[in-house]
């Protein structure tokens, strides 16, 4: 449809895998107005996300909120079996897309779930992640059947820039057989209590990984 001298698109989503069960009420709208492109995406109650963005100068913003978005068509393709990722949140962006030190962006996820057969993968607690100073930040504090995970940090996304990441785990390997199998072969022979602590730091183009494991039955 013409709009007041600009360009307006609405229609309805279908067959969209990141929508899930919402797809029968996705709506997505763009519009093209005085040299800018804006896009909205409803997909009650999974999803809602909004952003614009300057043609010329690629200034962009973007915002989004998701309860229980459906992402597992991302982990069936990784691991061929039943599986579910879900994730509910809100997050925000805005910068240049050409120029990574002027990024700023802040995201809340209230919820992450990764289940495969035999493992469920699950924060224990809010995950915030944040990006500013050409740098992502965040701490993320997950349970794997109900064994602590986590990991914390900073790392670039400009070339200059530093990593100072550390995580910590205390996982039970029989837990991990299946994404072993596609992942990590050699695992499926280990069993018992794998404790650890690991620190990635240093330049972006060559940081230095420590880490100490204890393996016991």
């Amino acid at each position: 449809a013409q709009l007041d001298q600009g360009l307006y698109v609405a229609g309805k989503a279908e067959n969209v895998p990141l929508l899930g069960e919402a797809t029968e009420s996705g709506r997505i709208s763009v519009r093209l107005q005085a040299g800018k492109v804006e896009c909205e995406i409803e997909a009650e109650p999974s999803l809602q996300l909004a952003g614009r963005m300057k043609i010329e100068d690629r200034d962009t913003e973007v915002s989004v909120h998701a309860k229980g978005l459906d992402l597992s068509f991302l982990t069936e393709h990784w691991v061929r079996s039943a599986s579910v990722l879900s994730v509910t949140g809100r997050g925000s962006f805005s910068g240049n897309l050409d120029r990574k030190e002027t990024w700023r962006g802040e995201a809340g996820l209230d919820e992450v779930l990764c289940s495969f057969p035999d493992l469920v993968i699950k924060s224990a607690r809010p995950i915030e992640v944040q990006i500013e100073n050409g740098s992502l930040k965040g701490e993320a504090s997950f349970e794997a059947n109900g064994r602590p995970l986590s990991v914390r940090g900073t790392y670039p996304l400009v070339s200059e820039g530093r990593v100072n990441v550390a995580a910590s785990a205390s996982l039970a390997l029989e837990d991990f057989l299946l994404p072993a199998q596609y992942f990590l072969p050699s695992l499926q022979a280990w069993k018992g209590d794998l404790r650890m602590q690991a620190t990635l730091e240093g330049p972006s183009r060559a940081p230095r990984l420590h880490a100490v494991a204890d393996l016991s039955e």
